[in-house]
């Protein structure tokens, strides 16, 4: 209770004091090793001006009042960015994460499609990310029809943290997604473990016969890059590539089209 309180009121401030922002995650093709994308992350500063990632505060996100400021945020500044971005010619999607809170707000699709229009942001340039506990909070279908709104204004979906959650696969039956993501639990050492070879095999293998998009999330090291690659694993992305940046060096990431190439050019944009 301590440690969620001491999250909430750390967030709480940082809020107050407008040290909430997104930074940006390369995704990579990994056949061609070219950018076709960034995910957008929550960082913030302490009061000593170091940048944090979400993990420290992530009991703050649970409670309504500064989760949905601290998702308001981050989708206000990622449309704000995304748009400065597409002025100069850079169409490169930005995959945004939004929870539960987000969608028990009303007509969030509508609200959603109308911010995106009023940022003169195409849609196939906003993907939306959301982990199975949207899913699963679903009692009366609310989500699955603000997804298929979504979904038919031409927003791609994506399932997060996939292969973790509860009826993952039932849930791509029942709802318009488009892509998966292979959590980096089933990444992280699968140089090692011939089990996960096998799962992330699998969960390829099953994507591609449902015709969704994969990308394997949390690549490190090259083995994994090679390993994934020789699976037919499309996208990935990771420390390997880049951690996630700030705009102006997504912005030039973006401009420069980097080729990651070569074992020893790995991690360098």
């Amino acid at each position: 209770m301590q440690k969620r309180a001491s999250a909430i009121a750390i967030a709480d401030r940082a809020l107050s004091e407008g040290r909430i922002f997104p930074y940006f995650q390369p995704k990579v093709h990994l056949a061609t090793q070219k950018l076709v994308g960034f995910e957008a992350l929550l960082r913030w500063t302490g009061p000593d001006g170091a940048v944090q990632n979400a993990g420290s505060i992530a009991e703050a996100f649970e409670t309504v009042h500064v989760g949905r400021r601290l998702n308001e945020v981050i989708l206000s500044e990622t449309l704000r960015i995304a748009e400065n971005w597409r002025s100069k010619g850079l169409l490169i999607p930005v995959a945004i994460n939004f929870s539960q809170l987000d969608f028990q707000q009303p007509d969030f699709a509508s609200v959603l499609i109308d911010r995106i229009n009023a940022a003169g942001l195409p849609a196939e340039m906003v993907e939306v990310e959301i982990t199975e506990r949207v899913l699963l909070d679903d009692d009366n279908d609310t989500v699955g029809q603000a997804l298929e709104r979504l979904s038919k204004h031409g927003l791609k979906l994506t399932l997060d943290d996939f292969g973790t959650g509860y009826a993952s696969i039932s849930h791509l039956q029942r709802y318009p997604i488009a892509a998966i993501k292979i959590d980096r639990a089933f990444i992280t050492g699968m140089e090692h473990r011939a089990e996960s070879v096998s799962i992330v095999k699998g969960l390829i293998g099953l994507a591609s016969d449902l015709g969704l998009e994969v990308v394997a999330e949390g690549i490190e090291n090259y083995e994994q890059f090679e390993l994934l690659k020789g699976l037919g694993c499309p996208i990935g992305q990771g420390y390997l590539f880049s951690p996630a940046v700030d705009p102006d060096e997504a912005e030039i990431v973006a401009k420069e089209a980097p080729t990651w190439q070569t074992h020893s050019s790995f991690g360098a944009t």
